[in-house]
């Protein structure tokens, strides 16, 4: 558990090390229990990491996994208040009282503008993701957010 804890902090601190400059963006999925930083998300590559949280109740028993992934992906389609991305993601969970699995995940999403400065966006996203540790299971998923712009665009 304290292996954990030290795994937790050292991401998050990774995540503020970078500079604010970069046109970092807050994606928030609460309805898929997920949060996200974006950086370079203006850019046509940027770069995500994940940190997503699932409570599962099956047979009788609740399980509670934290799964980090980080995402490339490219803007192929930027218009003034819409655009359109793909990529590709690596993650592992870090906490699963069930087992522990990596994962790979193929998202395509898109992101519209709400206001003309850019600063808070609706941002939907539907994809395929790998899981492996004893089997390889696929399944889809769906995310739906909002992401808001943490600093000034260039």
């Amino acid at each position: 558990m304290n292996v954990n804890k030290k795994i937790i902090l050292m991401f998050i601190s990774c995540l503020f090390v970078i500079s604010i400059s970069a046109q970092t963006s807050l994606n928030l999925y609460p309805l898929n229990g997920a949060i996200g930083l974006k950086f370079l998300s203006a850019k046509k590559v940027s770069l995500e990491p994940r940190l997503d949280f699932q409570f599962d109740y099956a047979n009788g028993e609740s399980n509670v996994f934290l799964n980090t992934e980080v995402f490339t992906t490219v803007n192929f389609l930027r218009e003034e208040k819409f655009n359109m991305y793909s990529g590709i993601g690596l993650g592992a969970n870090i906490y699963n009282q069930a087992q522990s699995n990596f994962s790979g995940s193929i998202p395509l999403g898109a992101t519209y503008y709400i206001n003309d400065n850019k600063r808070i966006a609706i941002i939907g996203e539907c994809g395929i993701k790998v899981t492996a540790f004893d089997f390889i299971k696929m399944k889809s998923y769906a995310l739906f957010g909002l992401q808001i712009r943490l600093s000034k665009t260039n």
